[in-house]
C-alpha cells in the first residue's frame, strides 16, 4: 500500500498572498480617504492664504491712496486759507444788553471811525520813539506792534528809522512820547500830529523836552496770521510818514 501526503497549505514553492482580518480590511481605504482630504484642505489653505495676501495688499495701496489724498486736501487747505478771514460786527449796548447793528463785514470792507485811526497813530509814534530800561520790549514787542501796522510802501523807511534808533541797543538816555495835537489834513488819509519827545539821560538828567511835528498818511493791509488779527484787528496801517524835527 502506498501512503499519500495531502497538504493543506498551498502550493510548496510559491508565494501566498497574505490577508488582512476582517476587521482591518477597509482601514486601507479609510486611509486612503483620510490622505485625499487632507491634501483638499491644503490645497484650499494656501488657495485663502493667497487670497488674503491679495486683499492685504489691496487694502494696503487703498491706504496709501487715502492717506496721500488726505494730505493734499490739508495742504490746501493750508494754502487756501494762509490769510486770516477776519469780519467785524459792529454792536451797541442798549439797555444794558449787547445787540448787534447790520450783518459781519470783512475787515478791509469795514470802514474805520475817526477815533481808530487817531489811536492808532499816536500808538505807532509812541511805540516808534519811545525808549524805556527794556530794550527786549523795545525790539521785539514794540517794533514788532510798529511793522505790523505799517503798510509794505512804508516798511523801508522804517527800516532805515530801526537801523538809526538800533531799539535793541540798550543806552542810558531815555526818551518819553506825549501826543499834544492831532489834526486830520485836506489830504485824504493824512494827519499831522504835534508831539512832544522828552530826554531823559547824562546829559539832561532833568530832562529835555522837544517838540516834533509827524506827516502820517493811512491805509490798509491784510493780516496774514491769527496773532496779527488779533494785534491789527481793523487792518489799520501808516502808508508814510515824515518827522520834523525843527518844531
Amino acid at each position: 500500500m502506498t501512503a499519500g501526503v495531502t497538504s493543506n497549505g498551498g502550493p510548496r514553492n510559491g508565494t501566498v498572498a497574505p490577508t488582512l482580518p476582517p476587521e482591518l480590511a477597509e482601514w486601507p481605504a479609510m486611509l486612503t480617504a483620510v490622505m485625499e482630504q487632507t491634501r483638499l484642505q491644503l490645497e484650499a489653505r494656501d488657495a485663502s492664504a493667497e487670497q488674503h495676501t491679495w486683499y492685504w495688499h489691496r487694502f494696503a495701496v487703498w491706504l496709501g491712496g487715502g492717506l496721500t489724498v488726505a494730505l493734499l486736501v490739508i495742504a490746501w487747505l493750508v494754502w487756501d486759507r494762509r490769510e486770516v478771514q477776519a469780519f467785524v460786527q459792529v454792536v451797541q449796548i442798549d439797555d444794558g444788553r449787547l445787540v448787534q447793528i447790520g450783518v459781519p463785514q470783512k475787515v478791509l470792507g469795514y470802514t474805520p471811525p475817526e477815533g481808530a485811526w487817531q489811536d492808532m497813530l499816536a500808538e505807532w509814534l509812541r511805540r516808534v520813539y519811545w525808549r524805556g530800561d527794556d530794550v527786549h520790549k523795545a525790539e521785539k514787542v514794540d517794533w514788532r506792534w510798529a511793522e505790523l501796522h505799517t503798510c509794505p510802501s512804508a516798511r523801508p523807511f522804517l527800516e532805515g528809522l530801526k537801523e538809526r534808533q538800533k531799539p535793541g541797543r540798550k543806552s542810558p538816555t531815555r526818551v518819553q512820547v506825549n501826543i499834544k495835537t492831532m489834526t486830520k489834513t485836506p489830504t485824504p488819509a493824512s494827519y499831522q500830529v504835534l508831539w512832544e519827545q522828552v530826554s531823559t539821560g547824562p546829559e539832561s538828567p532833568k530832562g529835555k523836552a522837544e517838540l516834533r511835528t509827524t506827516t502820517l498818511t493811512v491805509g490798509r493791509i491784510a493780516v496774514k496770521t491769527l496773532r496779527d488779527a488779533e494785534d491789527n484787528r481793523l487792518g489799520l496801517c501808516v502808508a508814510s510818514f515824515d518827522t520834523d524835527e525843527s518844531s
